[in-house]
């Protein structure tokens, strides 16, 4: 049994250490990347949307400001609030890649 235990104690630095990278990973944004709330690991920001999303929206969008980033799950999100900055946004040149815009009531 104690040949058993001291078999996998070799391991545990290791895997300290990979749990150190992944939430070192987790946390790290680009330098001009938008703020906005962490969310935890694997999850985001999802469970603390409570259950009304489009007030806690707009709470972060008073703290964070108009342009900001949500994990939602494994992914990141960026979030514009307010119609000038949507105007400006959808009608810059410097936009690259997809824009979706999806209202919060299609959402739910």
């Amino acid at each position: 049994m104690i040949y058993e235990t001291a078999s996998f104690l070799p391991t545990l630095p290791a895997v300290g250490f990979m749990l150190i990278v992944w939430f070192c990973y987790w946390y790290y944004r680009p330098a001009r990347f938008p703020r906005g709330p962490r969310g935890i690991p694997v999850l985001g920001a999802a469970p603390f949307l409570g259950t009304d999303p489009p007030k806690t929206l707009w709470q972060w969008s008073c703290r964070y400001g108009p342009v900001m980033a949500v994990r939602m799950g494994r992914s990141d999100v960026i979030m514009l609030s307010g119609r000038k900055t949507i105007h400006t946004v959808s009608k810059s040149d410097t936009v690259i890649g997809f824009f979706h815009v999806i209202r919060i009531n299609e959402i739910l």
